[in-house]
């Protein structure tokens, strides 16, 4: 087995443990972009989040547009509709004229 400078001043029990058969190895690398593609990203990215914007607001206007127009809809449904209700009429009445309405036109009628 090779062993190494370091591997002569430490303990045995902490050379197995930093470089026996379980140890791991720790590697990190830089990643260097060059700059020209820097500002390509931030460009592509400002123009993904404007275009998700516009989107947006797109919808809310749509959505808004589309709610005026059923109420506008419902109304025009309503007065082509002739129900019940335009040629009826509410009134309130006495006691004394609902009990001759009763003598007159209710099924005890003489």
């Amino acid at each position: 087995m090779y062993r190494t400078e370091a591997s002569k001043t430490i303990s045995p029990e902490l050379y197995k443990k930093c470089f026996g058969a379980g140890s791991l190895v720790f590697v990190q690398a830089a990643c260097t972009i060059p700059e020209s593609q820097i500002i390509e990203r931030q460009v592509f990215g400002l123009m993904i989040a404007c275009l998700g914007l516009a989107i947006a607001i797109f919808v809310s206007i749509y959505t808004d547009y589309m709610s005026e127009l059923g109420k506008f809809n419902f109304l025009d449904n309503d007065i082509k509709t002739v129900t019940v209700g335009d040629y009826s009429i509410e009134f309130d009445i006495t006691e004394d004229f609902w009990e001759n309405f009763k003598q007159r036109q209710g099924r005890n009628k003489p």
